[in-house]
């Protein structure tokens, strides 16, 4: 309910469509922050904004157009997933009570979609709780299968996008790994002084610290130029 209420679910759609109209530096961002906490919840926003919410926009008005509003509110979740080939392949669903719609990206440019998706949970997936891999949704009516219906150019930052936001979830958890080890260091003892006081563990809590920065740079700084790249579209 807070995300949908901050905007979180439709965080780089349109305005006039019930997005919040923010750039991708502003989802990288947010994704990096939710998942220091919570690795689930920002697993399921970057499926839900780079997989579902950015296709159905790209897509325009080659599908029902009350389904961007309904998954900008929150109303409904996306599960979504990135594939090869046209093939069945498998969907990352958050474990919600919440409706669900369905979106497969394919590398050529196609998009499937399942307006009303409902599906059988799997294991477990990434070592994340209340986040699985399931398979089709069953017994779906009214499903877009559209080949190639994507630009070149949309299609590109579509995918760019979706890498970006795991990139940025990657970033997110080990921050919060860093957050760990550093409360750690302090805690145990060891001759009598806490690790951090030797030199040796402090040069790797430095060169960590400097490695978590530099790629948290590296993507916004590709987040934003995917932004720009996509206004230009």
């Amino acid at each position: 309910q807070e995300f949908r209420e901050m905007g979180m679910t439709g965080i780089c759609a349109d305005p006039d469509r019930g997005g919040a109209g923010m750039g991708h530096d502003a989802l990288s961002t947010m994704l990096e922050s939710v998942a220091q906490r919570a690795p689930e919840w920002a697993a399921m926003l970057a499926c839900h904004n780079a997989g579902a919410v950015s296709a159905v926009q790209a897509l325009g008005d080659q599908v029902e157009p009350g389904l961007l509003p309904t998954l900008c509110s929150g109303e409904r979740y996306g599960a979504s997933n990135l594939q090869q080939v046209h093939e069945e392949g498998f969907f990352l669903v958050p474990d919600l009570s919440r409706p669900m719609t369905g979106v497969q990206l394919f590398l050529d440019g196609s998009v499937r979609i399942y307006p009303k998706a409902a599906f059988e949970m799997g294991p477990s997936l990434l070592g994340f709780n209340g986040f699985h891999k399931a398979g089709l949704p069953h017994g779906e009516e009214g499903v877009a299968d559209l080949n190639g219906a994507l630009s070149e150019a949309h299609s590109s930052h579509c995918l760019a996008l979706w890498y970006l936001s795991w990139a940025s979830v990657s970033v997110g958890v080990g921050r919060g790994a860093f957050a760990a080890m550093a409360s750690y260091v302090e805690d145990r003892k060891q001759f009598g002084k806490p690790l951090s006081a030797f030199q040796a563990i402090q040069w790797m809590i430095a060169d960590s610290n400097a490695e978590l920065d530099a790629a948290s740079l590296l993507v916004g700084q590709a987040s934003s130029q995917n932004t720009l790249k996509l206004s230009q579209c």
